[in-house]
């Protein structure tokens, strides 16, 4: 049995930042298998990418579909 590893919202945005070290942690953690995000953690990074980031909606659509296409979603 594996064990799944959660992802929080932080986490996520760190595969959009520029602090390589922070964006290269993300991507070893979302490598692993059984990794999984919340609904929740998609609404929190829409938000603070339109917010905080001033991301397009292209971008963030691109990269919520990544995170979608990567990681278990269990919806709260």
């Amino acid at each position: 049995m594996s064990d799944r590893v959660f992802l929080d919202s932080n986490v996520c945005l760190y595969l959009l930042s520029e602090d390589s070290t922070k964006k290269q942690i993300a991507e070893s953690l979302l490598a692993l298998p059984d990794t999984v995000i919340s609904s929740q953690v998609i609404s929190e990074t829409i938000n603070v990418g339109l917010k905080k980031l001033r991301l397009s909606h292209q971008q963030l659509k691109n990269h919520i579909n990544f995170l979608q296409i990567n990681c278990d979603v269990m919806i709260i």
